[in-house]
């Protein structure tokens, strides 16, 4: 097949994949309709390298005016950040509050991250000018006590393995594989139910999982609607108002 139509039918795969995402988790009534105003581009600096690849998080121990001994986590979730976290916080002695600036990650390491907060009993902030997005959003909801400072962002969009470019580009080779192969559209027509079948199983499954940690963490499902109705490659930006409905935010 020539490279042009594989990109078409990546593209049109992709789509495909997106819709089917959606289709497969609860829908609730969101307070708004529409996302509040993005973060400045500034605020993005620091999470990124020259090449726009997400910087490893890194965690730094800071002192307020007031004497708060708070522990700084900055930078990407991956898939080992809980036990990261729990290095740091052996490491860090007193901790009054944890700190979160980052652009996401790995989502399931951000609801590890999360639980960890929680059992420690951890206050957590989005501090003035930064940014929690993405896997963030869903570590942030564990701190026992949770705030965001005005000039902070809590942002959140629908989880999606096309980040992980080993899961995209398998299964997009598995579809071609047998496509290029195939020559009976039966026998076609079945290969591909299976898999948009097992696509649905996996998301409907995430669902769950992440209904269930709002539900621990005492968080409203219907943050679930702007995580669900926000495409896995946009933003959908928390409002005050919203933070406070949902329980995101307790302490304000």
């Amino acid at each position: 097949m020539p490279a042009g139509g594989r990109q078409l039918g990546v593209a049109r795969m992709r789509r495909i994949i997106c819709a089917l995402s959606g289709a497969a988790v609860m829908s609730v009534e969101a307070v708004h309709a529409a996302s509040c105003a993005p973060p400045p581009i500034g605020v993005w600096r620091g999470l990124y390298d020259a090449a726009q690849k997400p910087l490893p998080m890194r965690y730094e121990i800071q002192t307020t005016t007031d004497g708060k001994r708070i522990l700084l986590a900055k930078g990407a979730f991956n898939t080992n950040e809980p036990i990261s976290l729990q290095n740091a916080l052996a490491g860090a002695g007193r901790i009054d509050e944890v700190w979160l600036y980052s652009g996401g990650g790995s989502s399931a390491a951000g609801m590890g991250f999360g639980r960890i907060l929680r059992t420690r009993g951890l206050a957590v902030r989005i501090p003035a000018d930064a940014v929690c997005f993405s896997a963030c959003s869903m570590a942030f909801l564990g701190g026992a006590l949770r705030s965001i400072d005005p000039s902070g962002y809590y942002g959140v969009h629908m989880w999606s393995a096309w980040s992980d470019p080993k899961y995209s580009e398998e299964f997009i080779d598995k579809i071609f594989a047998y496509m290029n192969g195939a020559k009976d559209r039966a026998a076609a027509t079945a290969f591909v139910r299976g898999q948009i079948q097992q696509v649905e199983i996996e998301n409907a499954d995430y669902a769950r999982q992440r209904a269930n940690y709002l539900i621990e963490m005492s968080v409203s499902l219907r943050l679930m609607h702007p995580n669900t109705n926000t495409a896995s490659d946009s933003e959908y930006w928390i409002c005050p108002a919203e933070a406070r409905s949902f329980n995101v935010v307790n302490v304000y």
